[in-house]
């Protein structure tokens, strides 16, 4: 979604059903103002935008949304992109990525996406129930969204 008028048409269209909208790729502050004021979610997608604005760039824009609009924000925002990315080949996560998830969660997102982890990676189920524990053990109010083979 570029503009909130995107999300209203959907929500129209849908019989007013959830929307999530995802920021992949670089917008100015009042773009992603508006587009906040209008969905039921908001995803921090760091994977388009790392090719778009290269990673000095999305490492500039997620912190500026950190901090711009995370304190504010009246939807749940999640953080999506590789966040365990270490369980696509192995048993447990680095200790980076613990610290990056506890910090996601400090800075006040509600969730995050578990992608490649979940689909791609050879420990899925590892890496469910570490994220599961640790966020159930440290944190609360998180969601885990990931994704399933069939």
């Amino acid at each position: 979604m570029s503009v909130p008028e995107e999300i209203i048409d959907l929500k129209n269209r849908s019989n007013n059903k959830f929307v999530a909208a995802k920021i992949e790729r670089e917008m100015t502050q009042e773009q992603v103002k508006s587009i906040c004021n209008v969905c039921d979610c908001v995803w921090i997608c760091r994977g388009d935008m790392g090719v778009q604005m290269g990673f000095k760039g999305m490492a500039k824009f997620v912190r500026e949304f950190t901090n711009k609009y995370i304190p504010n924000l009246k939807v749940p925002c999640v953080i999506a992109g590789e966040v365990m990315e270490h369980f696509c080949e192995h048993a447990a996560p680095t200790r980076t990525e613990i610290c990056y998830l506890g910090n996601c969660i400090l800075d006040g997102y509600k969730g995050m996406v578990l992608s490649d982890e979940t689909v791609f990676g050879k420990f899925p189920k590892e890496t469910m129930e570490f994220c599961s524990n640790y966020i159930r053990d440290f944190f609360e109010s998180f969601i885990i969204i990931y994704s399933r083979t069939t």
